[in-house]
């Protein structure tokens, strides 16, 4: 069985608003919110089962909604001889303390027995679907200056991150290939920098009377903004994600992810990496083989949705609203056929540089830590130590940055001249004796 939802208009942002004009209000009822009573009802009873004698207010803002928003179901508890006032610790209705009846208490364990998750309360999916669709990637206005910007530190040349830009622009599907050390992972990492504006997302999103929490704080960062007036709690505003699996990614993990001592759903990687990157880093190296993992993202890549399945076994349509890059050292067509290939519109390659190429990042990376370039010292360091091995873009970088440390601990000015630091660097670098 497979569940379509459609987006409620209330939620829309006007087909001419920014992403920032996206800001989901706060609740004056449960009907706005989305949720039926009866979860309500559970979830305020699992919340006293943590936290006995909590107020109205405590309770409201362990549920992320308004007290205006909880008061019917807590009336409705106490009239079901659920929960009871035991004292008031605040001002009003919401400073009356509550804790659970004997009843309560019983029923309190046959809802923690559903879930777990005592959290901020779900968002509707439907309402999440909205929120996607009202927070596009290409809705960032991405320029040459924002994009070299983002990739300053990788001392990119211009004619790369000129390649780059129109892929982030577009929001488009991205390959990076090339020999290692050319800087395909660190360019796919700073994608997320040139996508500078922020979006809201759910803590957690309802599906079928079930939880899946959304929310991660090992790969949303949450923005500072302060405390905004108005704004529904139940949601987090976040820089946009980036969502970075390697080796160890596998075709059950792009599935929702059961916790069977939560009793809820976690999202996928690439549910959390709505409105910003999934990076499939050293692409062709995981546990199944290419074409399967290839296999995984054409429905995704060609209609923006993409298929999750409950244990129940019933399937419920998300979207896919993000920018989906591949890392690999391989060759594509060695790990693709053109069918395949030709859903992704951004092909890549990262050569290694040329001998002036090299020179140039050899010499801004000198310029960015204060140290002092010699052409000299440059090609002494090739004729010595490159001459039989490949030049690649991040070596400059990492050189520059093995002659500083050397310096530093031996307390002696950075020198890019120096025959003696140049040949401690490399022999460190490269694991040999100098």
């Amino acid at each position: 069985m497979q569940t379509t939802l459609q987006s409620p208009s209330s939620l829309r942002a006007p087909a001419s608003a920014p992403t920032r004009g996206f800001v989901p209000r706060t609740p004056e009822s449960l009907q706005a919110a989305g949720l039926s009573p009866a979860f309500v009802e559970e979830h305020l009873l699992r919340c006293l089962h943590a936290a006995p004698q909590s107020t109205g207010a405590q309770l409201a803002a362990a549920c992320g909604v308004g007290f205006q928003a909880i008061a019917p179901i807590l009336d409705s508890l106490r009239q079901d001889h659920l929960v009871e006032i035991r004292g008031q610790r605040g001002i009003g209705d919401a400073g009356f303390a509550y804790v659970h009846t004997s009843k309560g208490a019983a029923r309190a364990l046959e809802a923690l027995e559903k879930t777990q998750y005592r959290g901020p309360l779900p968002v509707p999916i439907a309402d999440y679907l909205a929120s996607v669709e009202a927070q596009p990637i290409d809705n960032n206005l991405v320029t040459g200056t924002r994009v070299r910007e983002a990739f300053a530190d990788l001392l990119a040349p211009d004619s790369l991150t000129d390649k780059i830009g129109p892929s982030i622009m577009s929001g488009s599907a991205l390959f990076l290939f090339g020999a290692p050390g050319n800087g395909k992972t660190a360019m796919a990492e700073r994608i997320s920098r040139v996508l500078s504006d922020p979006i809201y997302i759910p803590h957690a999103i309802e599906v079928d009377g079930t939880v899946v929490k959304l929310f991660d704080p090992l790969v949303h960062r949450p923005v500072d903004c302060g405390s905004t007036p108005g704004v529904d709690q139940r949601w987090v505003q976040i820089e946009r994600p980036l969502v970075v699996a390697g080796g160890e990614l596998t075709l059950a993990s792009l599935d929702l992810l059961w916790s069977e001592g939560g009793r809820y759903y976690e999202a996928p990687l690439q549910l959390k990496a709505n409105g910003g990157v999934l990076l499939i880093d050293d692409f062709g190296r995981q546990q199944v083989r290419p074409t399967e993992m290839l296999n995984r993202w054409i429905v995704p890549l060609e209609k923006h949705v993409d298929y999750l399945t409950l244990m129940t076994g019933k399937r419920v349509q998300v979207p896919f609203q993000q920018m989906l890059v591949f890392a690999t050292n391989l060759e594509p067509r060695d790990l693709a056929d053109d069918a395949f290939l030709r859903r992704i519109r951004f092909k890549l390659r990262l050569d290694d540089p040329t001998n002036e190429q090299f020179e140039d990042l050899f010499r801004r990376a000198c310029s960015s830590r204060g140290i002092s370039f010699s052409a000299d010292g440059l090609r002494y360091m090739l004729q010595r130590w490159w001459a039989d091995r490949p030049l690649r873009m991040c070596q400059p970088r990492d050189l520059v940055d093995q002659i500083a440390a050397i310096a530093r601990y031996q307390g002696v000015e950075p020198n890019a001249g120096s025959h003696g630091l140049l040949d401690q660097a490399c022999a460190s670098y490269f694991g040999v004796a100098a």
